[in-house]
């Protein structure tokens, strides 16, 4: 029985154990970030309360002109739909099909009755000038999200920018407490 139980606990915590880092990237907390990484590739699992679609990229300006976007979305049919793109070279427009290959992979699409769930997996430096390289500075994560069943021009409070050091080797997960030898001094 304890066997069982110990099996049960496991297997209920491994996502949120595969993550040595985390943050909520607004600040009503609907966009939630995972992430890890090894020698060669970054593991990135979002959570959104979004019912339609969500995008994630990579920007040097904190902007879609020149960012490296991938986009999931639940479309009318209620597929799955993961797409690698690029933002347009005139600045904040709809993204584009990346045409040098498909450099995301998918590992996990789910989506709830008010959340959408997506984990995916790239190599950390890529050779297509499309891509952004992820690097040990910090960089700047463009995010967005919307209801719709295709991707659209999404609102100025679903969208934002978020500078990460996503190589940093201290674990950082979000855990909404503060370490036990932190003291707090309240002024008046």
């Amino acid at each position: 029985m304890i066997f069982l139980l110990a099996i049960v606990l496991l297997v209920g915590s491994s996502t949120a154990s595969e993550f040595n880092h985390s943050l909520y990237l607004d600040p009503i907390k609907n966009y939630k970030m995972s992430w890890s990484f090894d020698k060669t590739h970054i593991t990135v699992e979002v959570e959104v309360k979004a019912k339609g679609w969500i995008g994630w990229g990579l920007s040097s300006t904190g902007d879609m002109k020149g960012a490296d976007i991938v986009v999931a979305l639940v479309n009318e049919n209620n597929d799955h739909v993961f797409t690698d793109m690029h933002g347009s070279k005139e600045g904040n427009m709809k993204p584009i099909n990346d045409t040098q290959g498909q450099d995301y992979e998918l590992l996990d699409f789910e989506k709830k009755p008010l959340s959408i769930r997506v984990k995916f997996r790239r190599k950390l430096a890529l050779c297509n000038e499309e891509d952004k390289p992820i690097t040990s500075d910090t960089q700047r994560i463009i995010w967005a999200y919307g209801d719709d069943k295709e991707l659209r021009y999404h609102a100025s409070d679903k969208r934002g920018v978020h500078s990460v050091l996503l190589l940093d080797y201290a674990d950082r997960r979000d855990t909404g407490k503060l370490p036990n030898n932190t003291e707090s001094y309240e002024l008046r």
